[in-house]
């Protein structure tokens, strides 16, 4: 796992072409020993092919692995992006990102398109559901109006002078508040906020 497979490739193609070099210009050894020696070049040689086709035939197996587990999730988040039920699939894309961040990067191009392919799929359910959000906000803008028209009816019983007509008056306040019905995602703690002060 260490080796740096390329350069050392390199090193034993430049030191055969130095062997090739010496064969042709350097003096001749008699030929028992030129056959020992080049028997152990080419053994080292051999060894050496051997084990970075062993690396690289592990790493294309745990390659492979990685992108059948990230495809797995893909196609999960695929067939959720559909989905409006809101609440449980947001649950869901968050326990496939749990399960993504889990599984180790592959190779790094492969690992990319399929990290886009994960993202398209939420990205639909996302939009779709913010598009739903936003739909169903502009119809609680007008609850929200009628809440803070009750907000300032409330203020008005400050300070509280009489307790018990301040409670009647506040419970009826709460009533029509409840029957105003829902206000936007993003102005319910403020308006929930001001009623409980």
């Amino acid at each position: 796992a260490k080796t740096h497979w390329k350069q050392s490739g390199q090193t034993l193609r430049d030191l055969l072409e130095e062997w090739k070099t010496l064969q042709r210009r350097g003096p001749r050894l008699e030929k028992a020993v030129e056959d020992e020696l080049w028997k152990r070049f080419r053994a080292a040689r051999t060894t050496f092919d051997r084990n970075r086709r062993a690396h690289f035939s592990q790493l294309d197996d745990r390659n492979a692995r990685i992108k059948r587990a990230k495809e797995e999730l893909i196609a999960r988040a695929e067939e959720l992006s559909t989905s409006t039920d809101w609440s449980e699939t947001s649950r869901a894309y968050g326990d496939l990102m749990r399960a993504w961040k889990q599984v180790p990067r592959g190779h790094r191009r492969e690992d990319d398109k399929l990290w886009a392919r994960f993202r398209a799929a939420q990205d639909v359910f996302f939009n779709a559901r913010n598009e739903a959000e936003a739909a169903q906000d502009a119809v609680y803008a007008e609850n929200l109006k009628v809440k803070e028209a009750l907000l300032e009816e409330a203020r008005a019983l400050l300070p509280v002078e009489d307790i018990e007509a301040a409670k009647a008056s506040f419970e009826k306040i709460l009533d029509r508040w409840d029957a105003a019905g829902r206000v936007p995602r993003n102005d319910l703690r403020r308006v929930d906020g001001e009623l409980r002060r």
